[in-house]
């Protein structure tokens, strides 16, 4: 439809042409103009207006910066507290291993003492005997050095209490074997004794 109307006025252009506007229309057109028209509202901005518009900016900008900052700090101090607590639980569960490794060697330690007091009496039988403690000495050196190398400590930290305890139980055995002979001697000098 707004086509066919610019093809009229555009054939019948001279038809319109011809004839002036009066000029009471454009009167009117200028009234209604000017009653629409508001004047601009004009803010002036003094110097002192744009200083401190400045330094609002620049003052917001550096309190986003400290809180971000802030916000890392934060998150960085918190991590950091993971990884010390973790550390204090590692060094808290070496130091366990450490008093327990400490119980058991000095059980170990003990029971060699008094397993020496038959060297004498029974030199076959101690050497016998220390050869079975020496392998399992052996093995506990090899968890030793291994223990420094292997991430994974707890594991040969384990094993390594088990080989004292292993050695503790086979003092114990041993010991057990040589009161039995010491009571079988006793036994067998009372009663050649008795018999004189």
């Amino acid at each position: 439809m707004k086509e066919r109307l610019e093809e009229f006025v555009n054939t019948n252009r001279q038809a319109f042409d011809d004839e002036p506007v009066p000029a009471f229309i454009w009167d009117e057109m200028s009234q209604q103009l000017d009653q629409k028209r508001k004047p601009a509202r004009i803010i002036r901005l003094s110097r002192f207006n744009v200083w401190a518009a400045a330094v609002a900016m620049i003052i917001a900008g550096i309190v986003i910066f400290l809180i971000a900052e802030n916000n890392q700090l934060k998150s960085d101090l918190t991590a950091s507290q993971q990884r010390l607590k973790q550390h204090q639980l590692e060094l808290n569960t070496t130091t366990n291993y450490d008093q327990e490794l400490g119980q058991f060697m000095q059980i170990v330690a003990s029971k060699q003492n008094q397993l020496s007091g038959i060297r004498k009496e029974y030199p076959s039988l101690y050497q016998s005997f220390t050869a079975d403690i020496n392998d399992l000495n052996e093995e506990y050196k090899k968890l030793k050095e291994e223990l420094t190398s292997v991430p994974e400590q707890d594991q040969i930290l384990d094993a390594m209490i088990q080989n004292l305890k292993l050695q503790a139980e086979l003092l114990n055995e041993q010991l057990l074997i040589i009161q039995q002979l010491k009571s079988s001697k006793k036994n067998k000098n009372e009663k050649a004794t008795s018999v004189i």
